[in-house]
């Protein structure tokens, strides 16, 4: 296993990290064969899978385990999550933002909260999740420079999605743990592959799968230090690790780097509609979420596969802000430089979803 320097935590990280999904059945064979096998990072959620697993296990001081404030009661979300995972501290804690939802959070007293924290000892280490836009991630961490890690979701399709990559470069400017999650878009991007993309791969030199090219587009980069991905079975995790082993940054050659852009450039050019996020349409009257709306649904069609976008649609965008809430007011149809006929469109989105 490769490890990196997780920003300025100094903590070495594994760069392959395990999500918070893993098969309930094969989870204790999961947990010992990756951290057997060098991984040292395990992010986790309400489930006591790993909790259990470290009651019959002496790891805990071989891993970094990452846990995610999931309640505005801080306080006792956090004493929960210690309870389900059997320990006295958390190594990672994380807070998962949007942007606007920070001022909320910190009326609710949320900074002094994780002061208290980490001067106990009871967290080593706060981050969050940002799903957000570049302007937010600048303002909550210079809002709050306790802040060391951050974790993005970010493929090869995702470069100018939200913060994107300038997110990362300025990530990697502060010296901050960089943490992505989701390469494979819901797996999106091994399953089902166009012949188009296919050929575009036959181009490179090192024959890789689709798994591969995901995969190593992010351990490519040096301003990610650690990929978390949900693993379905062992034999998906030893996949996995077998690509960690061989991925140091910069081992994509430009002949690399040029196929995967055409890769990308080739799948967007089967989405949906014209939109290219420039917010034009924004504020809409009734809180539709105009761009996002159409984001999800562009790459629903892109890659020919709207149920797993649904996730990414129902998780990142609250009620009231999807497509549904549309009236047809047609308010924001003029503003639009691409001349996207929005009230229809939003139809179309909330057809594609609302179908899966």
């Amino acid at each position: 296993m490769l490890y990196r320097k997780l920003g300025k935590t100094n903590e070495n990280i594994s760069i392959l990290g395990l999500g918070n999904e893993i098969p309930i059945n094969e989870s204790e064979n999961i947990f010992k064969y990756a951290i057997d096998n060098g991984v040292n990072f395990i992010e986790t959620s309400n489930n006591s899978q790993i909790g259990e697993f470290l009651k019959e296990n002496d790891y805990r001081d071989e891993i970094l385990i990452q846990a995610k404030l999931d309640s505005k009661n801080f306080k006792n979300d956090l004493n929960e999550k210690l309870r389900k995972l059997n320990t006295d501290y958390i190594d990672i804690y994380q807070i998962r933002l949007t942007g606007p939802d920070f001022n909320e959070l910190k009326e609710l007293n949320l900074l002094d909260f994780l002061d208290n924290i980490l001067s106990n000892g009871t967290v080593k280490h706060l981050g969050f999740e940002a799903y957000m836009e570049m302007d937010y991630l600048v303002e909550i961490l210079d809002d709050y420079p306790k802040f060391e890690i951050v974790t993005s979701q970010m493929s090869y399709i995702d470069e100018h999605y939200r913060a994107g990559t300038q997110g990362l470069e300025h990530l990697k400017n502060l010296n901050l743990g960089s943490i992505v999650k989701n390469p494979l878009r819901n797996n999106c991007l091994i399953e089902n592959i166009p012949i188009e993309i296919k050929e575009l791969f036959d181009y490179s030199d090192i024959k890789r799968t689709p798994l591969e090219w995901a995969l190593q587009y992010i351990w490519n980069r040096d301003d990610v230090h650690c990929l978390i991905n949900n693993i379905k079975s062992l034999e998906n995790l030893k996949e996995h690790i077998e690509v960690a082993s061989r991925s140091y940054v910069n081992s994509f050659s430009e002949n690399d780097c040029e196929i995967i852009r055409a890769v990308a450039i080739e799948y967007w050019q089967h989405k949906g509609n014209m939109c290219d996020i420039c917010n034009h349409c924004l504020p809409c009257p009734q809180g539709v979420n105009i761009p996002y709306c159409f984001r999800e649904y562009n790459v629903a069609k892109m890659l020919n596969n709207p149920q797993a976008s649904a996730k990414y649609y129902f998780e990142l965008l609250e009620d009231g802000t999807r497509a549904d809430s549309c009236t047809m007011c047609e308010e924001c149809e003029h503003l639009c430089p691409q001349m996207i006929n929005i009230a229809e469109e939003l139809q179309k989105v909330n057809e594609c979803f609302e179908g899966d």
